[in-house]
């Protein structure tokens, strides 16, 4: 067996092999798809009015252009909402959607953290559906598991509004 190791070795020295500017190379950005959205009506509360027949488009993660005259570019994903109202995403500035929401605080601690966390899930979600994008969620029992929810909220594991967390209360 040993007498074939000079020859595995000279078969795997002969491979190519990337050089170090090669593997430090960074591959090239992706485009980020565009999403078009047609609102037939929108809520504009900068200006405080309703637009009829708006295009909303998105690309990535972020809202590109808003207007009447927007033109939809080739290739983007085409959602159309002429028949309804579009406005812009809630905030809600004090929520617990990380916490089981019992009114004995004691309730917590029978239950594991993790399943605490399977119970809160859908607060996620349906917090979402009913219109708020973003969320401050201001503290839990279980400690960090707001933490937790909004790095799965974050890295599309479960659905839900952006949220910036405080962590274990003080």
């Amino acid at each position: 067996m040993f007498k074939q190791l000079p020859a595995i070795y000279l078969f795997f020295s002969m491979l190519p092999m990337p050089t170090r500017a090669e593997q430090a190379r960074p591959s090239p950005p992706e485009t980020p798809p565009v999403i078009a959205l047609r609102a037939g009506r929108f809520i504009d509360v900068s200006a405080g009015r309703i637009l009829n027949n708006v295009v909303i488009l998105v690309r990535g993660q972020k809202i590109d252009a808003v207007g009447a005259g927007v033109s939809v570019p080739d290739g983007a994903e085409i959602i159309d909402l002429s028949s309804m109202t579009v406005l812009p995403g809630l905030v809600d500035c004090h929520t617990h959607l990380a916490d089981l929401g019992a009114s004995e605080p004691l309730e917590v601690v029978k239950r594991t953290a993790v399943e605490t966390a399977y119970a809160v899930i859908p607060n996620a979600r349906l917090t979402l559906l009913s219109g708020f994008t973003t969320v401050r969620d201001v503290g839990v029992y279980r400690a960090l598991s707001d933490v937790a929810m909004r790095d799965a909220i974050a890295n599309g594991t479960i659905v839900g509004p952006r949220m910036y967390v405080a962590g274990a209360y003080v």
